[in-house]
């Protein structure tokens, strides 16, 4: 199962009698979607042992059965089993089983209701076989911990802390930038309470680069911040992202009681990282590859190692039992894509026709794309040039300056370097929308994917998150959440948005819903009402459809067209597995000729093929026997829908988690749909779309592309008009 691998001594007898017992340790995510594959072998002491047949036991089916049983599982032939062929040609087959093997199972189903959210509170499955038979004893589970009592005291400590500071003034970080001289301090050289030299008065708009001139420091998750004399840096003044700004005085407090409260936040974040969120466990090494295992904790640090072993396991049991050859791989994409270019898609037709309803959506689409800094701006041709860009210093700070017209003292905070689950980010004040606006980049480097791919589902709020973007979020929680409570409270703003693109999209959405739980500290000393939303751009899945749902008024999600990244997630990954094995069995309907060259879509034999492909997706979407994370909240989708006059015209419609997220789209355009140049454009066509006034978005075309060749010359078509009228503007 996955990467746990076990096996028996050879029997002395002809129907097995092994009794031998093996443990899988299973996890809320392998109870969902892992199956234990029983082989059996003739052993040969000469020629290799000869392959009899396997058996399979998916352990979402052990839902409703007592703790303990026996049952028989038939042995098939491996070409029989579900790596290897669909559902429809199993029950079809002709062929007999080869024999079944008596399995004695131990297991505590895993009920969701039950579950506490803490890491620590995996169950064990036990299976073993006994002579056609399994056998097992179960482990005792550790004693829950109440996790969430101590994310809300530890958030409280750090809140409290930064209200009894007398300002919120920190460093802040970019990437690849070398120290510049001493951290730049005020006139009376005075320190704060976090240790850290005071920033001077940015007042003085004489001077722009002066805030930027600060001292770039490292961080050191070993050192002990208990043992450190206040003045000397600590693991609390090199925490990630040190932020800067002018805030309003606070009244004066005492001072002991201050720094007590600094202390013990200090020793909350030295003692955090996105290990806790991971579940910590250095017992949790690959058994299959101990070679990998060793050389990942020679070579990487503690938090990428432990984000490395989860991602290889996930592609371990991605990949158990897959039985295809790469032949049969290709001409099971080529079915299933060509499948997909005829499917009509299923749209709402709900169009927006109200420009409101889309000015704030366009306005912090500005500030999500802002973090990507200077590279990110060049490559939606809204920066300096690449060259130049590239040789100035602090460029990525620069270019979120210009970008927004940002008056320097609004940028609070930024930290441009990456590491596993922290994405960069920068924290403004928005004077335009009277908010503070965090605003977290999407996936653009190697740990970046790495946060993507800890994909596996973990129990949250009574529904389902995505593992690793859910610990991303966590260090957001901890280590800025309480910052921007206290920047709305100090700046009086009505409104706290949360946006990102991508990866940063999903995050925000978590975020959010983190914070939800302090909207009366958001509000305090505020008489009017105060805004907590969340905008994501071409968001990735990451929380389930009741969780979704349950938050689309503080949340939403704006996609354009087939987005793959919208639509993937674990679940949605193994059903493109089963359509590419029913794919690779529809292709014996096509010679060669018509998989290699165009064929005709309309024939006879691709009709065939179609209607193969058609019943397995059909079977994925309605058994749900591989459960799927949706995007956030309320959304609205963008659709290229030429007209005779206008051939680049987009409209945008409201649209459902359910419609967006639930199977992967298998074309070639549904990768460029993602892209940020591609969604810049599409906001900047809507909107003209939505104001003109002989503009008729009432009555949407209804006609799909005629393929995706056609789809990326109207992209490009689109890029080219959009281009054309932001430079007459």
């Amino acid at each position: 199962m996955g990467d746990q691998v076990y096996q028996t001594s050879t029997s002395e007898y002809t129907d097995g009698r092994w009794n031998e017992g093996f443990e899988f340790s299973v996890t809320y995510h392998a109870q969902l979607f892992d199956t234990i594959q029983l082989d059996v072998y003739d052993s040969y002491k000469l020629l290799p042992d000869r392959h009899v047949g396997r058996a399979e036991i998916r352990l979402i089916q052990l839902h409703g059965m007592p703790d303990t049983f026996t049952n028989y599982y038939e042995i098939w032939d491996k070409k029989l089993t579900s790596g290897a062929s669909s559902h429809a040609a199993r029950k079809t087959s002709n062929k007999t089983n080869v024999g079944a093997l008596h399995a004695k199972i131990c297991y505590h189903f895993q009920q969701l209701h039950q579950i506490i959210d803490d890491p620590s509170c995996d169950e064990l499955i036990s299976d073993d076989a006994t002579t056609t038979t399994t056998t097992a004893t179960t482990s005792p589970s550790p004693a829950p911990v109440d996790q969430q009592s101590k994310d809300e005291q530890r958030f409280m400590r750090h809140l409290q802390r930064d209200r009894d500071a007398s300002s919120i003034n920190f460093c802040k970080y970019e990437s690849n930038v070398e120290e510049d001289g001493p951290p730049v301090s005020g006139d009376d050289g005075e320190e704060d309470v976090h240790g850290q030299q005071s920033s001077p008065d940015d007042s003085d708009a004489s001077d722009s680069l002066d805030p930027l001139l600060y001292a770039v420091r490292r961080t050191s998750l070993k050192s002990d911040s208990a043992a450190t004399p206040l003045h000397q840096p600590t693991s609390t003044s090199l925490f990630s992202s040190w932020f800067s700004g002018s805030a309003a005085p606070a009244p004066p407090v005492d001072k002991s009681t201050a720094t007590g409260n600094i202390q013990q936040a200090q020793r909350d974040l030295s003692a955090y990282s996105s290990l806790e969120a991971l579940g910590n466990d250095d017992e949790d090494s690959l058994k299959t590859f101990p070679l990998l295992d060793k050389i990942g904790a020679w070579t990487m640090g503690k938090e990428t190692n432990q984000c490395f072993r989860a991602i290889i396991k996930l592609l371990l049991a991605i990949g158990q039992g897959y039985e295809l050859s790469p032949l049969q791989i290709w001409t099971g994409l080529t079915v299933v894509e060509k499948f997909y270019q005829e499917l009509p898609r299923d749209r709402t037709w709900d169009v927006v026709t109200d420009l409101n309803e889309l000015q704030l959506v366009a306005h912090l689409w500005r500030f999500s794309m802002a973090a990507y800094g200077w590279k990110g701006l060049n490559f939606i041709g809204k920066g300096n040039g690449y060259l130049s860009d590239a040789v100035r210093s602090h460029s990525d700070t620069l270019s979120i300056m210009e970008h927004l017209a940002l008056p320097k003292e609004n940028l609070l905070a930024y930290e441009f370097r990456g590491e596993a689950f922290r994405p960069s980010y920068f924290v403004a004040r928005d004077q335009a929308t009277n908010s503070i606006v965090l605003s977290i980049r999407g996936t653009m480097s190697v740990l970046d994917a790495m946060t993507d791919l800890v994909c596996d589902y973990e129990p949250w709020k009574g529904g389902l998150v995505h593992k690793g973007m859910k610990a991303s979020a966590l260090w957001f929680f901890h280590h800025v959440g309480p910052k921007l409570i206290a920047y709305t409270n100090a700046h009086a703003t009505s409104a706290l948005y949360i946006v990102g693109h991508s990866l940063g999209a999903a995050t925000a959405a978590i975020l959010t819903i983190m914070l939800l739980d302090y909207m009366d500290e958001f509000k305090k000393g505020k008489s009017g009402d105060f805004t907590l939303q969340c905008i994501g751009y071409a968001p990735a899945c990451g929380l389930s459809l009741n969780l979704s749902e349950k938050y689309k008024d503080h949340i939403q999600s704006i996609v354009f067209g087939d987005d793959i990244v919208s639509k993937l997630c674990y679940g949605t990954v193994m059903d493109v597995k089963q359509m590419l094995i029913a794919g690779s069995e529809a292709a014996r309907h096509l010679d060669m000729g018509e998989l290699w060259w165009a064929g005709d879509p309309t024939s006879d034999d691709w009709k065939q093929a179609f209607k193969e492909v058609a019943e397995c997706r059909q079977r994925c979407l309605e058994s749900n026997e591989n459960p799927k994370l949706f995007i956030a909240g309320k959304v609205y989708q963008f659709w290229l829908d030429p007209i005779p006059n206008n051939e680049t015209r987009v409209i945008v419609e409201r649209t459902t988690p359910e419609k967006v997220s639930r199977e992967i789209i298998l074309k070639k355009s549904t990768i460029f749909d993602h892209l940020p140049n591609v969604f810049d454009l599409s906001i900047f066509k809507a909107m003209e779309t939505v104001s003109l006034p002989d503009s008729d978005t009432s009555l949407p075309t209804k006609t799909e592309p005629d393929s995706d060749e056609n789809f990326l010359l109207a992209t490009d078509d689109l890029e080219k008009t959009a281009r054309t009228d932001a430079s007459k503007v």
